[in-house]
């Protein structure tokens, strides 16, 4: 069964939330930097002053939450003047079901290398 059938049987929404549901979404200020993983339902946010090198995600952390709830409010507009909605449940991030590897992770490869390197 080729990707675009198994993508549409797994979300009801079709190409546009099964690219929802593997996108990673960034909002970028001067001094603010906020992601949002949808395959991770995960959420960073750097603040550039103190933090230039981008190590201490600052998400879940008690005084950065209003630039986070501020940071995450100005991406979710931007995707909705954009269309983009799919990944969006409300105010909120849609949350998708974890995503399965094949059996074999070198499936989908066009080149398939062989058990022997040197063959």
């Amino acid at each position: 069964m080729s990707r675009s059938r198994s993508v549409r049987r797994d979300f009801p929404g079709g190409d546009r939330e099964a690219i929802a549901a593997t996108s990673s979404y960034m909002a970028v200020g001067r001094r603010w930097k906020y992601i949002y993983s949808a395959p991770d339902d995960a959420e960073f946010l750097f603040d550039h002053h103190t933090d230039p090198h981008e190590t201490l995600n600052l998400a879940g952390v008690a005084s950065a939450e209003p630039r986070l709830r501020e940071m995450r409010g100005v991406l979710h507009d931007h995707l909705r003047r954009g269309g983009e909605t799919a990944g969006l449940a409300g105010d909120d991030w849609k949350r998708f079901p974890p995503m399965r590897l094949p059996p074999n992770p070198r499936a989908g490869l066009l080149h398939q290398p062989t058990a022997d390197p040197k063959a």
